[in-house]
């Protein structure tokens, strides 16, 4: 192969991971805008550093996939478990990511139940199960 090919496919691969880079910066810092919206970065960053990086919530319905396994491995009747709706994905100084989940299961006695707990994310990992009121 002649010189001038190879360092016009080394430029053509260069440029390409280039590209690649910036479309993946881009989409990170939209992610991060879209999950807060006062976007301020230096407090974003300081909640990033102390929590984690938020839990991806689906645009769509704010499905939250660390909470549904969370809820499939620990609920006594997982064949009958449907989640019915997602709150948006919110922050508490104190305890980190936080996101309202609102599901259809059975309760210890096997009958149908609807429950309702807001769940705190932090490391990709649910930390705690906490009751409606705990969170304005």
């Amino acid at each position: 192969m002649p010189d001038s090919l190879n360092i016009r496919l080394r430029d053509i691969l260069i440029a390409a991971a280039l590209a690649g880079a910036l479309v993946i910066l881009f989409l990170a810092t939209r992610h991060l805008y879209l999950i807060d919206n006062e976007y301020n970065p230096p407090e974003l960053f300081e909640r990033i550093k102390r929590h984690g990086v938020p839990p991806k919530a689906e645009k769509k319905d704010g499905f939250v996939k660390v909470v549904s396994d969370y809820l499939k491995e620990r609920d006594p009747y997982p064949e009958s478990l449907v989640i019915e709706k997602w709150s948006q994905l919110g922050y508490d100084k104190r305890d980190g990511w936080i996101v309202q989940c609102r599901y259809r299961s059975r309760d210890g006695k096997g009958k149908p139940a609807v429950f309702r707990y807001w769940f705190v994310v932090n490391r990709r990992q649910v930390l705690a199960v906490k009751a409606l009121d705990s969170y304005r």
